[in-house]
């Protein structure tokens, strides 16, 4: 049996990647946990915020319009595991990175660890 194409591409519908172009301009707070990109010794500052443990990592990744790319003022030193607020300007903007595509992107002035 020939495999024509053995990488799994998630096709979705056009609701997965249709944003709320209410939130391009935004200034919002939102939680998620961290999916590094950029780490340094001080920390992160280019991540995909995620809605859940372990989302781009395992496949299918997310639909765009839950994932936000983020890039934070300040290296995020803590555990990466734990879920985050990040609060900044959000502005809706599809990308693709070898972990899935993103929908959003914001520029993080500010991080916390989010409180259950």
């Amino acid at each position: 049996m020939e495999v024509v194409n053995d990488t799994w591409n998630p096709i979705y519908d056009t609701n997965a990647i249709k944003l709320n172009k209410d939130l391009d301009g935004a200034y919002i707070k939102i939680p998620g946990f961290i999916i590094s990109l950029d780490v340094s010794p001080e920390g992160v500052t280019d991540f995909i915020l995620v809605p859940y443990v372990d989302a781009c990592i395992h496949t299918p990744p997310p639909p765009a319009n839950q994932l936000v790319m983020v890039n934070a003022a300040r290296p995020w030193p803590g555990d990466l595991w734990d879920p985050v607020w990040v609060t900044g300007t959000m502005r809706t903007q599809l990308q693709s990175t070898n972990l899935g595509q993103t929908g959003y992107s914001i520029a993080a002035e500010a991080m916390e660890v989010y409180v259950w």
